[in-house]
Formats: C-alpha cells, structure tokens, sequence
C-alpha cells in the first residue's frame, strides 16, 4: 500500500509574517498592563503606547479591548494543555494519569497565576453574547473543551484499567477535579495564603492532601 502522501505546511508570506510579528506584540504589550495594573484601567492607547503603535494600528488588528483579553485567553490555553499533556505517560494507568494532570494544573496556576486571574474574573470583562458569538470566543470554548478531554480520556483509561473505581459518571469526575483545582487556587489567591500561614499549615501539605482527600472520595488508587 502507498504511503499517503504528506501535506507540507503553506510557508507564511512576509505580510502575513510581518502581521502575525505586530499583533503578537500588541498581545505581549496588553498582557504586561492587564496583569499589572488591571484590565479595567487598561485603555487602548495604554496599549497603543506600550507597544509603540499609533491607536489606528492597534484597531487594524483587533475590534476592542475585549477582543485583545479573549486572545490572550486563548494563549493561555494554549500554554494550559501544552504543560498537561507533558505530564500525562501514556504508559501510565488512567488514575496516574489523573493525577498528573492535577498537578500539571497546579504547576500551570503556581506558574502563571496572572492567566488564572484573567480566567476567574473573565465575565466582568467579556460580555457573555461577544463570548459565545466571537470566533475568539469559540475558539477559547473549543480549547477549554480540549483540556476538559485530557481528563476525560485519563478518567475513562482508568475505569477501563482498573484503577479508578468510582460509580460516578466521567463527566462529573473531571467537572469535579477542576472544581477543586480553581477552587483551590482562588482561596491561594485571596489571602489564602495568609491563612494558612496564621495556622501553621504547608502550602504544598495542603495542595497534596487536598489531592488525597479527592482521589480516595473519586475511587482512584493512591500510587
């Protein structure tokens, strides 16, 4: 039988490069802002002046400031399932690899807590109609829907294998992990931190026993 025949990648133009180099810089300036001094207080000639363009270019490449946060949101989704799916072996049993991606989420919210502010807070922002209706919008559904399966393929591997003994339906165990997970780090967040200090409590004690308590109540074997 032939070998199917391999689809080379269309080579970007100069103009479409020089786009792709101008927005990105757009993105990397608004980000820097939104995370440091807050979206709301955020203007477009803020972002305009960050990146060193004139307030026209800014809208050559995007429609509002709310256009500017869905894409950053999907960076950072990108970035999300790019460091999960690093952690998952698939030689490793369906519960190791729940596991793993509890803490891959972990290590993404200790390593950019800005995203995971931007994704708590997100609805002041965005307007659910432009969420929903915005092909950046889709595209952040599509990609949240990709980091949800990463789960969803551990859990259902597990049942197979054994090693996730639960009689609740997989959609529930991963909606119920990632429950945890933002629940979690927005406590960490909002003066949790403090919290935990004033009783004396481990950080990391607290990230690994709420992982035990979750895992044993889900059925999955500690390993």
């Amino acid at each position: 039988m032939p070998e199917p025949e391999k689809i080379e990648p269309t080579k970007k133009s100069r103009k479409e490069r020089e786009h792709d180099r101008k927005r990105g810089e757009i993105l990397d300036a608004a980000e820097k802002l939104f995370f440091s001094q807050g979206y709301e207080k955020t203007t477009i000639n803020d972002i305009a002046s960050a990146a060193e363009f004139a307030k026209g270019t800014i809208y050559l490449y995007f429609s509002a400031k709310a256009e500017i946060y869905l894409a950053i949101i999907n960076r950072s989704l990108d970035i999300a399932h790019g460091m999960l799916a690093k952690t998952l072996d698939p030689k490793a049993s369906g519960g190791q690899q729940l596991r793993a991606g509890y803490r891959g989420f972990i290590d993404f919210l200790n390593q950019y807590p800005d995203y995971f502010k931007m994704w708590l807070y997100g609805s002041r922002y965005v307007d659910e109609k432009l969420y929903l209706e915005h092909p950046l919008g889709n595209e952040c559904r599509q990609k949240e829907m990709g980091l949800m399966m990463l789960n969803m393929n551990a859990i259902m591997k597990g049942i197979t294998d054994g090693s996730i003994q639960s009689e609740a339906p997989p959609p529930l165990i991963a909606m119920t992990f990632l429950v945890f997970n933002r629940g979690l780090h927005q406590f960490l967040l909002e003066n949790g931190e403090k919290v935990i200090a004033m009783y004396g409590v481990n950080r990391d004690d607290l990230i690994q026993q709420m992982e035990d308590v979750l895992c044993k109540g889900l059925g999955i074997h500690i390993q």
